[in-house]
């Protein structure tokens, strides 16, 4: 018998800031979860959510996680701020989804709906991009904003741009390591931006380490910058102590 309330209490989360190109001032983080490697005969996260949903329990497993995440980002307590929260796209299989949830949540610690983005994947099983739609629209229409995470890595990206609402792309970081190497990266990743700008999509690097590539994504018009070269996923505690010292720069 698996004790979920045991691996919930495990599980912990850091977060990483998420950075407008053009001026360097914050403008998200992405909660990220941590301490897996502490859940007996897990290796990966992958691992974790597919053993949580192969057991049928995957929705209310992720709402416990939901609920741990917003808990931590609603004591940042910073004005505007957006909170990143990645969805596992088959929780719209659990027989016990429904819909509401995450509003009585946010109502909880008193913020709104526009403080949160959900993030899916089009990367993973045959299952996953099945769902992917459906969660998309789920999600939209109850009024929250979207990002795909990953975006170029899978085999439904401009099928996801013609017909679905998105908010937000996230261009994988396989793209980004390689802007310096490979002149067709750099035109790759310059036309995501740009093709997501003409039909009303912002955008995000992810994986982003290096000043040559924070130089290209500016010159290129990324809108916001996730990695390295900013910051690495951190605990609350020493998240906060990396907003006090952007201030005091």
């Amino acid at each position: 018998m698996i004790n979920w309330d045991e691996i919930i209490d495990k599980l912990d989360y850091a977060f990483q800031p998420i950075i407008y190109a053009q001026s360097g001032k914050l403008y998200a983080v992405e909660a990220l979860l941590r301490n897996v490697q502490d859940i007996p005969n897990i290796t990966t996260i992958d691992d974790l959510f597919d053993l949580v949903f192969s057991n049928d329990y995957l929705y209310e497993f992720d709402l416990l996680l939901r609920e741990k995440a917003i808990k931590k980002f609603a004591n940042i307590n910073i004005p505007n701020l957006k909170l990143f929260y990645n969805l596992d796209n088959r929780i719209i299989y659990n027989k016990n989804y429904s819909s509401g949830n995450t509003q009585k949540i946010l109502t909880k610690y008193n913020l709104s709906k526009d403080k949160i983005i959900f993030e899916l994947s089009e990367k993973g099983t045959s299952i996953e991009q099945n769902a992917l739609s459906t969660m998309l629209q789920r999600y939209k229409q109850s009024g929250y904003s979207i990002a795909i995470d990953d975006f170029g890595s899978g085999y439904s990206s401009l099928n996801l741009l013609k017909n679905l609402n998105v908010d937000i792309l996230k261009i994988d970081m396989s793209f980004i390591r390689k802007i310096g190497e490979n002149p067709k990266t750099k035109s790759i990743v310059h036309s995501i931006i740009g093709m997501a700008h003409e039909i009303g999509i912002k955008t995000v690097a992810e994986g982003v380490e290096t000043e040559e590539q924070v130089s290209f994504l500016r010159q290129s018009g990324c809108d916001y910058i996730q990695g390295y070269y900013y910051s690495k996923p951190l605990p609350e505690e020493e998240f906060v102590e990396f907003l006090e010292k952007a201030d005091a720069e």
